[in-house]
């Protein structure tokens, strides 16, 4: 956060980043209106531009919010589940991602956005960016836990496979017709279940 924002009054920071997770969750960053911004925050373009350069910090000051965000929530549930089973960490994981998309929701939209932002307006930078702040939580070393059951695969290897499996049930939120539906959401959280019981016992009959 800059200095100056830093500054402001409580309130008046809360009114200046809920409009702008207001604004880039419905539009993206390409669409998103700094014009209707301002306005929802009740300020002047000039006050909002003396906080952030420009359009794209603000875009990314913003991405961290709601990155930060979904952080704290997980890590505040996840501490509570006392296992350290593997795949029963990651399916948690999944879990609470889901829900916090249907407590968040505008949040869990501008992770959906920056799916097609980062290829139109950012060249990768975004994913590097988003990646970059995963690494600085530990994120993965946080779900593989201190599980020490062994596996065919190396646990880092199968994390990325199910990093893979959530960016598709992201994709299936976003294409839908209702992709900010609790009832969608819910139904995804079945599907992620179904996909867990698959990976513990396996295609093949015995």
């Amino acid at each position: 956060m800059s200095e100056k924002l830093q500054k402001l009054k409580k309130e008046k920071q809360t009114a200046i980043i809920n409009a702008a997770v207001l604004e880039f969750s419905k539009a993206g960053f390409q669409n998103a209106s700094t014009n209707a911004i301002v306005k929802h925050a009740e300020i002047s373009k000039g006050s909002l531009f003396q906080y952030f350069s420009d359009k794209r910090e603000l875009y990314f000051f913003i991405l961290d919010y709601s990155l930060d965000r979904n952080y704290e929530y997980v890590a505040a549930h996840f501490e509570k589940f006392k296992t350290h089973d593997f795949l029963s960490r990651i399916e948690l994981y999944i879990d609470l991602q889901i829900e916090f998309a249907i407590k968040f929701p505008h949040e869990f939209q501008i992770f959906l956005h920056s799916l097609v932002d980062d290829t139109h307006s950012f060249n990768g930078d975004l994913i590097k960016h988003v990646q970059k702040r995963a690494e600085q939580r530990n994120l993965a070393e946080v779900l593989i836990g201190k599980d020490d059951t062994k596996m065919l695969f190396e646990k880092e290897r199968i994390f990325q496979l199910l990093q893979y499996f959530f960016n598709g049930l992201k994709f299936e939120v976003m294409i839908s017709n209702a992709p900010d539906s609790a009832d969608f959401l819910k139904k995804l959280k079945i599907a992620s279940k179904d996909f867990f019981e698959l990976l513990r016992k396996g295609i093949y009959l015995k």
